[in-house]
């Protein structure tokens, strides 16, 4: 039911942009900011909103 709401309103919720981003090791200095990769996490809500809108267009791309 929310997510229908969301979809025929257009309106994607404030709460679902926010995301946790972890710094990750790619080796050498421990130090140096340019050594690490940022990783995005969605909570697991925004991710079956993102499903739901993306496999229409998908299945649409894979026919097309």
């Amino acid at each position: 039911m929310f997510f229908n709401q969301s979809l025929l309103q257009g309106i994607f919720p404030e709460d679902f942009k926010i995301l946790k981003v972890t710094p990750i090791d790619k080796g050498g200095e421990d130090m140096d900011p340019l050594d690490y990769r940022p990783i995005s996490t969605l909570s697991a809500l925004t991710q079956t909103l993102e499903k739901l809108l993306c496999n229409p267009y998908i299945s649409y791309a894979i026919l097309a």
